[in-house]
């Protein structure tokens, strides 16, 4: 969304619009292969940090996928990153 396009903005509409913009894949669907590689990084013993970086997520996204993930029971191969 351009700046100012509701008028005057707040201080930290700025700040959250450059943030926002950092993170190449925010608010865009996780793929399967996505899930795949995140479990598969994980697995590897990667940190979540550096999955976020890989994966080009926020580190809120990773970790909320792959707890939504766990709890599907989906692991590390091709075949269960069905949706």
């Amino acid at each position: 969304m351009p700046p100012y396009t509701f008028g005057i903005e707040p201080d930290w509409m700025k700040e959250k619009r450059i943030k926002d913009m950092a993170i190449p894949k925010s608010y865009k669907k996780w793929t399967k292969d996505e899930e795949w590689e995140l479990s598969y990084y994980v697995n590897q013993g990667y940190a979540m940090k550096d999955i976020a970086s890989i994966l080009g997520r926020s580190l809120n996204s990773i970790y909320r996928r792959y707890f939504w993930c766990k709890e599907r029971g989906r692991r590390a191969n091709r075949k269960i990153c069905k949706s």
